[in-house]
């Protein structure tokens, strides 16, 4: 029996209800990880392997051995793992490449994000990998590997970005060896003690990181076609374009000025049209909320009332006053599954508002009177947050506390009349009707909301105020 026929067994053994059994697997299986013929052996297990469950363990451990490992290994070692590496994600993907169905594409694809967390932990600890990798997740993303490819594509640049910034922190890698996927939940049954070699130098990751920044626009650029919908065509699969919004945001957080919401709009209008577009869909709101934040971070832009800014403002404004009727409707039915579906979507868009208005308190503090359609539109922004907050929803109007502090950062004498005393009048008015609402066990249990939560809330606004 070869040895990749054992790890097979004792794979299986694992999953099996046989306690003894199981134990004495989990034993092996570890001690069969820490070996250097597994390295040889789990790319077999990857390519041959006769379930899914053992595909993914060898998957797994070579993750592991990657991020404890890599330094302890000759430079042509790491060149020829990172290039094995590579092939096995090709390979993976082919192999998952739906024929014909493409729901639960995401969730099928456990084998080759597993190898993406592998190759983008090689990458991140050795700077001059940055550029293959990146290239590698391009070609993915653009060539002929289908929606599998654009998926894994999209995993292997969050991943590259994940352990950059794993490492600059100073976290442990490693991880456990291993069959299970799902992430959180209590430690694997076969996850070893960390060891001291696992770690490389905070300064090797910031240079990677630094290694990553001109990468921003081609990666945007691969975002923006698989985000944007063009006129007359349907839109990709939710699934790809949740992919595509997680791995903006993770980008934009890494170079936020490089692709903050004005560097979008002069050089990318399209993906930020379609980020805007993709917060009116609920099945991947969330995603979109994420990114719209990202880009809108305060650490990285602040809309000013130079013209250029306010046409910005005025325009994303327009987007997000399409959305005020499904907002509507979202608050007014909140009951049964539907109802946390449109709480669901409500938070997101309120998140996504309430950042934006803290993005744009200048414009729209000096910049919302007079008889334009932009400073109408301006206008009405404020009126939606007003209205957004009035709803006694924890969700639908936490995260717009900070748009109604950037607003009070604006000096009185330079704000327009309206956003003076008649618009501190209404909030005023909300704060107090809001921090007089029952606390309501029954409804506040329906939204997972936790009384300390509800109370810090109430306390949060009132203080704002």
């Amino acid at each position: 029996m070869s040895e990749a026929e054992e790890v097979s067994r004792a794979v299986s053994a694992l999953y099996g209800s046989n306690a003894q059994q199981q134990a004495e697997a989990n034993r092996w299986l570890m001690a069969f990880a820490e070996r250097p013929a597994a390295w040889d052996v789990c790319r077999e297990l990857v390519l041959a392997g006769p379930a899914q469950e053992i595909q993914f363990f060898g998957a797994n451990v070579l993750h592991t051995k990657v991020r404890r490992e890599w330094h302890g290994l000759a430079l042509e070692a790491r060149q020829q793992a990172f290039g094995a590496l590579s092939a096995l994600v090709v390979a993976a993907v082919r192999r998952e490449q739906p024929n014909g169905m493409t729901a639960g594409l995401a969730t099928r694809m456990l084998v080759s994000k597993r190898l993406c967390l592998a190759l983008g932990a090689a990458a991140a600890q050795q700077a001059e990998l940055c550029a293959p990798c990146v290239q590698m997740a391009l070609e993915l993303g653009t060539g002929e590997h289908g929606p599998a490819g654009a998926i894994a594509a999209f995993a292997l640049l969050c991943a590259l970005v994940d352990e950059v910034e794993l490492l600059a922190n100073g976290a442990a890698g490693g991880g456990g060896y291993g069959v299970h996927s799902s992430a959180g939940g209590g430690a694997s049954p076969l996850q070893p003690p960390p060891s001291p070699q696992q770690h490389a130098s905070a300064s090797t990751a910031r240079a990677s990181a630094f290694d990553l920044r001109p990468f921003a626009t081609p990666v945007a650029q691969l975002v923006e076609a698989h985000v944007a919908t063009a006129a007359g065509r349907m839109p990709p699969l939710a699934e790809l374009r949740r992919a595509a919004l997680h791995c903006f945001r993770a980008w934009a957080a890494l170079d936020g000025e490089a692709l903050s919401v004005r560097a979008l709009a002069a050089r990318h209008a399209s993906l930020l049209e379609g980020l805007l577009g993709a917060l009116g869909e609920q099945d991947i709101a969330e995603a979109a909320a994420d990114a719209l934040c990202e880009v809108c971070s305060l650490e990285f832009v602040s809309l000013t009332v130079e013209q250029t800014d306010v046409h910005l403002a005025a325009s994303i404004a327009e987007r997000f006053l399409r959305l005020q009727p499904q907002l509507k409707q979202a608050l007014a039915h909140r009951t049964g599954s539907s109802g946390a579906q449109a709480d669901e979507w409500a938070a997101a868009f309120t998140r996504a508002l309430g950042q934006f208005g803290a993005c744009a308190a200048r414009p729209l503090a000096c910049a919302s009177a007079g008889g334009s359609a932009e400073s109408a539109q301006l206008q009405q922004l404020v009126l939606l947050m007003l209205e957004s907050a009035s709803y006694p929803t924890h969700a639908a109007s936490e995260n717009l506390v900070d748009a109604w502090v950037s607003l009070q950062d604006v000096p009185m004498h330079a704000r327009v009349d309206a956003m003076r005393a008649p618009l501190y009048e209404q909030l005023l008015t909300v704060t107090i009707t809001r921090c007089m609402w029952p606390d309501v066990r029954g409804a506040r249990a329906a939204r997972g909301v936790s009384s300390v939560s509800y109370t810090h809330l109430r306390a949060h606004e009132t203080d704002s105020y």
